[in-house]
């Protein structure tokens, strides 16, 4: 996951339930939910989709 051993132990004794993303998580969540932020969010983060053929495997 990327993290020390000692993070994770803090993380099984911390009080609220947290949950740790890896620098891919984080990349995959923006794409994912991109559509769905707000309009400051987009302007501060501004993305624009392309779409590209795909080589069948």
């Amino acid at each position: 996951m990327g993290f020390k051993s000692s993070v994770s132990k803090e993380l099984a004794n911390s009080f609220f339930r947290l949950k740790l993303w890896s620098q891919q998580d984080l990349i995959d969540q923006l794409f994912a939910n991109y559509d769905k932020l707000d309009k400051e969010i987009k302007a501060e983060l501004p993305l624009k989709q392309v779409w590209a053929v795909a080589l069948q495997e």
